[in-house]
């Protein structure tokens, strides 16, 4: 019997039951005892700190930081108190603050995870930095080029690792495909198309903060991000031009619901992506080379979407391999853990947060202007 990845099997009461019953249903031993304190802990440990009580954060961080050996959680902030109170006490959390600004003042927290809305990304990065704590920060890392640039700069002036959460970009069928286009098992990559959805509802989810474009919302920043990292990923270079269409929400003016796209890399490789809060639960990647082809299903979600699956064929020759056990928050916190441990820079840093931004940012004035925009390669690279 397969054993289903611990985001899942956490996720799945939250979305039959809701939050509170969710946090009310979690299995004793999933909450350390509260007489472990942060003093008491092996000084090898990353000390971690919640800013902000976020589902992601709840659901998703907070237990794949319970079961990474090299972590503790040693303090949540919201700034509601009452809800800061209340995920401290379901997970055993020792400190509560209600306000981020005084998490970030605690000597006894070496690394932070923000999941706050896009447009709070740059300043708690930043003042983070500057209190010399690590950042794990959700994606986006930001809303434009110019705030991850500033982002990146201040943790390296603070000597901190930066890490956008980008969890796909650590699934082990990437590290496969990698494998498999680096022996050149489907020819020359010629064609890539990376298509997302996830439903939103305009008029349910109103108050939800991907529509709102004063906030960083969109479709493109939500979703897009990832078939963008995995088209200059699995291609290994940065597109020469681009051009984009976008559907905007009617009740958001101003905030693209879908966004279509081509990016155009050199020695005649395209990209084509979509993203979309309209269309059915999908998503999938496919690379087709000059002598066969790549599908990589279900690469970015783990819980509803059905196992991953990385599918290869060339001539007569085919594979298949499935990964239904791969929890992505935990192997994305092992990454940025071992990051901080041995001294090195994660694969998802500042550095490709800025790149992947340029990209974005290029998609959306091409929507705007209905032109292709070419990008300076050379001040990219």
């Amino acid at each position: 019997m397969r054993r289903l990845p611990i985001a899942i099997a956490i996720a799945l009461p939250l979305l039959t039951f809701g939050m509170d019953s969710y946090l009310d249903m979690l299995p004793v031993e999933m909450i350390p005892s509260e007489e472990v304190t942060v003093e008491d802990e092996d000084p090898s440990i990353i000390r971690w700190g919640i800013l902000g009580t976020a589902d992601v954060a709840q659901v998703e961080l907070i237990p794949a930081l319970m079961m990474n050996e090299h972590s503790s959680i040693a303090a949540v902030a919201s700034r509601t108190v009452t809800k800061a109170k209340k995920v401290a006490q379901r997970y055993g959390i020792v400190k509560t603050y209600s306000s981020y600004r005084e998490l970030l003042d605690d000597p006894a927290i070496d690394a932070v995870y923000i999941a706050l809305p896009n447009h709070l990304h740059k300043k708690w990065t930043i003042l983070a930095a500057q209190a010399g704590k690590h950042v794990l920060c959700e994606k986006p890392l930001a809303t434009d080029v110019a705030e991850c640039q500033v982002m990146m700069e201040a943790c390296q002036k603070a000597n901190v690792k930066l890490m956008e959460a980008l969890k796909y970009r650590y699934h082990p069928l990437i590290d496969k495909a990698q494998e498999l286009l680096h022996a050149e098992t489907i020819g020359t990559p010629l064609l890539l198309r990376a298509s997302i959805g996830v439903p939103l509802a305009p008029e349910e989810d109103a108050d939800n903060f991907r529509w709102s474009a004063r906030q960083g919302g969109g479709a493109m920043l939500d979703l897009g991000c990832y078939c963008v990292h995995a088209a200059r990923l699995l291609f290994n270079d940065e597109p020469l031009s681009v051009m984009a269409t976008k559907v905007e929400a009617p009740l958001h003016p101003g905030v693209d619901a879908q966004l279509h796209a081509i990016l155009t890399f050199s020695d005649n490789r395209t990209a084509i992506i979509d993203c979309s809060f309209l269309t059915d639960e999908h998503q999938e990647i496919e690379l087709i080379g000059s002598e066969g082809r790549l599908v990589f299903r279900n690469p970015f979600f783990e819980g509803s979407y059905g196992p991953s699956a990385l599918e290869w064929q060339c001539g007569d020759s085919c594979g298949t391999v499935e990964c239904s056990d791969a929890d992505l928050f935990s192997l994305e916190v092992e990454h940025f853990v071992t990051c901080i441990r041995d001294d090195v820079s994660p694969a998802t840093d500042g550095h490709d947060s800025v790149l992947n931004m340029k990209v974005l940012e290029a998609l959306y004035r091409s929507a705007k202007s209905g032109k292709a925009v070419k990008l300076n390669t050379s001040a990219i690279l």
